[in-house]
């Protein structure tokens, strides 16, 4: 079952902002899946995807950077 919000995700410019991810859901498919639609996952002072409630996740960001203006000069 895929969400919708990814479609939406990819279809609109727009920037999305998450703390993490309910770590019951398949991570790494998500993660698979937003690549196959061309959205980037950013990590903004991090190298692994957070989880819900956990800080350090296992699953490594493909991008990392350090400041907002670097986000900001990727996204524009």
């Amino acid at each position: 079952d895929i969400s919708s919000d990814l479609g939406a995700i990819a279809a609109h410019n727009i920037v999305t902002v998450c703390a993490g991810a309910k770590s019951f859901l398949d991570l790494p498919r998500t993660l698979e899946y937003l690549e196959t639609l061309s959205v980037p996952v950013i990590g903004l002072g991090c190298d692994f995807f957070p989880e819900f409630t956990v800080h350090h996740g296992d699953i490594a960001i493909p991008t990392r950077v350090d400041t907002v203006r670097e986000l900001a000069d990727i996204v524009r």
